[in-house]
């Protein structure tokens, strides 16, 4: 079990505090807002995906198989957590806090898991005689089909997006995207790139820092190295890769301005749906440090530090809308 030690410090010359509901912006009239929902991360090793509460700076685990997860997601509606094993893909009611399934994953999965708006359809990287390849697999039915007829032909790196309109992949000679229902992909780029997220309209898709238009299929301008996350479609967060800083520019590049600065340099990070709180991760030897940050007053609201076992690294971050502020089926 990891051992977890948390705490709130001063930080970058700030007094960090916890939330609380009596925190206010200066007007007692108008409440200061509290980040919502859980962040959920995944180390590599694990056999349950952990949980972070970035209110209470607490750290919990959401125990899902006996083996270790390869990847997990989260689908859009925040209904659904999807977690691979080396052989089977978990379903669970992130409301109802059960699995609802376990599938036999074909195909020998490796991971890169990404799922459509209400899970319905899950995509991951798996390996097929020895290649890498793209398994497509149907939640309602079990049914699965690879996207790589051709042995000869690899694929890897596979990101869904929410509608389930788009895939975006990566092959030897380039980054790609194509329409689910069609065959033939285009190329976005010559370079073998990691896709990291659509744009909430899906009018532009990020990959390794790169920004790319998807209306018109074009890689947009600016020359940003590292991780991308859309605040809106006209506005972007930045961490420069092997930096501790993070950005709020427009997505066209301008008006860039630093919001905050770490020793470290930041793993990961992720923006909450309300577009005003930010996540970040730090590594720094065995210790994973949490900084919640909010971008709209400028204020570093906490830190939390959480234990790792040697040789971990972190694998997914997810912050997902609130399930119970929506209206599902029974």
């Amino acid at each position: 079990m990891i051992r977890l030690a948390i705490f709130c410090c001063m930080v970058f010359g700030m007094a960090c505090s916890r939330f609380s509901s009596e925190t206010t912006t200066g007007n007692d009239a108008n409440p200061k807002p509290n980040p919502s929902n859980t962040v959920y991360f995944l180390l590599s090793g694990n056999d349950f995906v952990s949980t972070f509460d970035p209110v209470l700076a607490k750290f919990d685990t959401l125990r899902l198989s006996q083996q270790p997860l390869l990847d997990f997601a989260i689908s859009a509606n925040a209904r659904y957590l999807l977690a691979l094993t080396p052989d089977s893909l978990i379903q669970f009611d992130l409301l109802r806090e059960r699995k609802i399934k376990i599938f036999n994953a074909p195909d020998e999965p490796t991971g890169q898991l990404s799922c459509n708006a209400d899970a319905a359809l899950a995509v991951y990287q798996c390996q097929v005689d020895q290649s890498r390849n793209i398994c497509f697999f149907y939640l309602s039915n079990g049914q699965s089909y690879l996207m790589d007829e051709d042995a000869l032909q690899e694929s890897w790196h596979p990101l869904l997006s929410p509608s389930g309109q788009w895939l975006a992949f990566s092959r030897a000679d380039g980054f790609y995207v194509r329409f689910i229902t069609r065959q033939n992909p285009t190329q976005l780029h010559p370079t073998a790139l990691h896709a990291d997220q659509f744009s909430p309209g899906e009018f532009y898709l990020t990959a390794e820092g790169r920004i790319f238009d998807l209306t018109d299929m074009r890689l947009m301008p600016g020359d940003r190295v590292g991780k991308v996350r859309f605040v809106d479609n006209f506005t972007v967060i930045w961490a420069p890769e092997s930096t501790g800083s993070v950005k709020l520019a427009s997505i066209s590049g301008a008006k860039e301005q630093t919001l905050y600065s770490t020793a470290t340099p930041i793993v990961d990070f992720v923006v909450s749906r309300e577009k005003q709180f930010v996540v970040s991760v730090n590594a720094e030897n065995l210790d994973l440090t949490f900084t919640v940050f909010d971008f709209n007053t400028r204020q570093l609201e906490l830190t939390s530090r959480l234990r790792i076992k040697t040789g971990q690294r972190l694998v997914r971050l997810v912050w997902p809308e609130k399930p119970d502020n929506l209206t599902h089926d029974n």
